[in-house]
């Protein structure tokens, strides 16, 4: 008589199975392509949802977590707060989140309720999509840290958007992602409008990234191409040698520069500025890839270095 020994598979093929099905995967396909079968691979997704509802259930729930638990529900709170900054109006699916911060989908959604009942997020009911909700706002009115940024540089923006006719950028550093806090459109009549007041993108994405990470160490900018490293796998045409190498061409240079990579058909420059008593910024300036020539590009070099360290 035959007996069919049912194979064993390690913990971490296991986990690859559960992350490729939270990924969008449907276990059918994952069966054919990795030679097992699709009731164990549901299986492993019915377990990893169990164990993680329960863990989900101790960090948020039980009002006797340890510190570390605590912690580590406080430190995924915010981490989906900053993706959802990056989706902007448009927001982010449940999946979306589930596969840019690695968490599992019970994980994802028990912490988005809880934001949800505070009011720091907001699910879309025709098209179930989550956005950042009004508290967030609420809260920022608090400080004024990035306003006292914006009336110094403000001119300058203005200065730049005049004399070049291309919308200006103000950005800042938040971890491994970059923020702008301002910007002034030009008078061109084309104009690239890539990103919101507020808006976040990967550090390692855009002149404007890409110039403040020209002031790191090639270690500081390993580290943040690790962090950016789902956002990078998943663009159509960036990879970590090429942002590296784009970077480092940045620091030798002065400035850096994007032309149709980070978004279709627009081009951009940038450089870091450091001021005393202020936090170092990045200014940047983008348009239609066919006004960023290699000779305008040193022509707007100069105009950024003369007009951001004019004092």
């Amino acid at each position: 008589m035959l007996i069919k020994v049912k194979p064993k598979y390690p913990p971490e093929f296991c986990q690859k199975m559960v992350d490729l099905v939270l990924a969008g995967k449907k276990p059918s396909q994952l069966a054919k392509q990795y030679h097992c079968s699709a009731q164990s691979i549901q299986a492993w997704v019915a377990r990893a949802d169990v164990k993680n509802t329960k863990s989900m259930d101790d960090d948020l729930v039980d009002e006797s977590i340890s510190g570390h638990q605590g912690t580590q529900a406080v430190k995924r709170s915010v981490a989906l707060l900053k993706l959802l900054a990056r989706g902007g109006f448009e927001g982010y699916r449940l999946i979306d989140l589930a596969l840019y911060t690695g968490l599992p989908h019970p994980t994802v959604r028990r912490i988005l309720k809880c934001l949800i009942d505070e009011r720091m997020v907001v699910q879309n009911q025709s098209t179930k999509r989550y956005v950042l909700g009004p508290l967030n706002f609420e809260l920022g009115l608090a400080t004024n840290n990035d306003l006292s940024i914006k009336r110094y540089f403000r001119p300058q923006l203005e200065k730049l958007a005049q004399h070049s006719g291309d919308t200006v950028y103000l950005s800042v550093r938040s971890g491994a992602d970059a923020v702008c806090i301002d910007r002034v459109e030009g008078h061109s009549p084309i104009r690239a409008i890539t990103l919101e007041i507020g808006g976040r993108r990967p550090l390692s994405f855009g002149a404007s990234g890409q110039a403040l990470m020209s002031h790191l160490s090639d270690a500081e900018i390993q580290e943040i191409l690790a962090k950016n490293a789902i956002d990078i796998q998943n663009h159509p045409s960036l990879t970590n040698e090429s942002l590296f190498k784009s970077i480092q061409q940045a620091r030798k240079q002065g400035y850096s520069l994007i032309n149709d990579t980070t978004i279709h058909g627009v081009s951009a420059i940038g450089i870091y500025v450091l001021k005393p008593d202020l936090p170092i910024v990045s200014i940047s300036l983008a348009m239609v890839r066919e006004r960023l020539t290699a000779s305008r590009a040193k022509q707007l070099f100069q105009l950024l270095k003369s007009v951001c360290y004019a004092d």
